[in-house]
């Protein structure tokens, strides 16, 4: 059996995104696929029974060089993310470019210099330290700065509970997870999709029925992706 190596992985896709793996996910070291020039190591093998997320999520660092407490995700508290997906958004402070360099942020805030540099991004220790900062758009200096990173920050369950669409976990008590997630009033996915077919298809799924399982899993992944990606309308 292999053991867990303490690495922390970060890649750039485009000139927009960097991806941040947690050590504490992670075994089988491979080499990272266009690799950004923050990355530490990377590995991708997930071991969902025994792992908690290892990055923190900070709401702020308030222009200071510590987090504003609570943080959003905590590792101390088992509640880190596994998984960070970063935006640098239209300014592109920080951003990783297709020639493989990354973007001047010496203008950025101080919560996206946080995102941006690996000095503060990650800091050393075994394993690895990682903060990033999730917050609201705002176009105001004061404080952390002016911020319009786009962060999505996936703890161990978002990434192994869509895994279980096949199994007991969603059929538990007549599918009531599924209904709250798909058939709320709220869900964003009603506005692209006929609550009515959901309904339909939870109950093919329920019954057993083969060939309800991808799309309520596509229906899932994209009702996660609606609520942490695109602001809700007013």
């Amino acid at each position: 059996m292999k053991t867990k190596k303490p690495h922390i992985a970060a890649f750039s896709f485009g000139a927009s995104f960097s991806l941040l793996t947690s050590s504490s996910i992670c075994t089988n070291t491979v080499t990272p696929i266009n690799p950004g020039p923050i990355v530490l190591g990377s590995n991708y093998a997930f071991w969902p029974s025994t792992s908690t997320g290892g990055i923190a999520v900070a709401q702020t660092f308030n222009g200071t060089a510590n987090p504003v407490l609570p943080l959003i995700a905590d590792p101390a508290q088992a509640s880190g993310a596994v998984v960070v997906l970063i935006s640098y958004g239209k300014n592109g402070y920080g951003a990783f470019n297709t020639k493989g360099g990354q973007n001047d942020y010496a203008a950025a805030g101080s919560d996206e210099k946080q995102n941006a540099d690996a000095a503060k991004l990650i800091t050393a220790g075994n394993p690895p330290a990682v903060t990033t900062v999730k917050r609201d758009t705002t176009e105001a200096t004061t404080g952390g700065g002016a911020f319009d990173d786009i962060v999505l920050a996936l703890s161990a369950n978002d990434l192994t509970g869509p895994l279980t669409v096949s199994g007991q976990l969603f059929k538990f008590n007549n599918g009531e997870m599924l209904r709250n997630l798909l058939l709320n009033p709220e869900a964003r996915i009603s506005k692209y999709c006929d609550q009515r077919k959901i309904q339909s298809l939870i109950d093919r799924f329920l019954s057993g029925q083969k060939r309800s399982e991808n799309p309520l899993y596509r229906l899932i992944s994209a009702e996660l992706w609606l609520q942490e990606c695109i602001p809700a309308s007013n």
